[in-house]
């Protein structure tokens, strides 16, 4: 079995990167009850306790279910924390919920999320309760540099692919699609396409050295994310609603 985009664990250690490039020492989260949500809390406590991350506090921490119409009492709890940046880990209509209460308790620190919010459409609706910054843990084609020039190639594919449809701001389920795809397409092709489920799997298991949106894969180690279990290769964006898209955060 494989997994599409980075791990959990890369994404979480990407997202206190971060938080050390920014030399912020005062942090707090506000995570839905739902699996993924509570997954990426569990990871950003755990890895608190890293020696690499000594100079980060949690501050405040919080909990909502995705259906609660109101998290006022939350953020109030949240603001006396005094943080620098909020984690929300929360999607669609739930982060819709958080951003408002954020807004209507003036607590005026950078927001970040899940990549999975990362929709014009949806990003629109938010321009008149926007926070200080809207930060997303985004894909290097988002940003303004990538890691190495086959990524940068990657990348091109993709967008120049999208735009050829029409579609200019692609949204994040087409990127956790479009690599994996790109994979299993190369593998029929390789090998042939009466490739048997073993023979694909084993293929896919020593595949390396191929470029995505999301870096190099490369499988070899066990990983079935095949990105590596360390820091992402992906990149913290951050929202211009002006320009109707995202840019690396400085």
């Amino acid at each position: 079995m494989f997994a599409s985009s980075s791990s959990f664990e890369a994404n979480s250690l990407a997202d206190l990167n971060f938080v050390l490039k920014r030399k912020y020492s005062r942090i707090a989260y506000l995570t839905a009850t739902d699996a993924s949500g509570q997954q990426s809390q569990r990871l950003l406590v755990d890895n608190l306790k890293r020696a690499a991350y000594s100079s980060i506090s949690l501050v405040a921490g919080e909990d909502f279910a995705p259906t609660d119409i109101s998290v006022a009492a939350q953020i109030a709890r949240i603001k006396s924390g005094n943080p620098e940046l909020l984690f929300v880990f929360a999607v669609g209509g739930a982060l819709t919920t958080v951003l408002r209460a954020v807004h209507d308790a003036g607590l005026n620190v950078p927001v970040l999320t899940n990549a999975v919010n990362m929709n014009v459409s949806q990003l629109q609706q938010y321009t008149s309760f926007l926070p200080k910054e809207l930060l997303f843990l985004g894909f290097p084609y988002q940003g303004t540099s990538f890691p190495n020039a086959q990524v940068k190639s990657a990348a091109r594919e993709f967008t120049d692919a999208y735009k050829a449809a029409g579609i200019t701001s692609p949204s994040p389920m087409a990127v956790f699609s479009w690599d994996p795809a790109k994979l299993v397409v190369y593998a029929f092709r390789t090998l042939g396409p009466n490739a048997t489920a073993a023979q694909l799997r084993d293929f896919l298991a020593h595949l390396h050295g191929i470029a995505g949106l999301n870096g190099v894969y490369d499988f070899r180690d066990g990983d079935r994310h095949g990105l590596g279990t360390g820091a992402s290769q992906m990149t913290v964006v951050r929202w211009y609603p002006d320009q109707l898209t995202w840019f690396t955060a400085k």
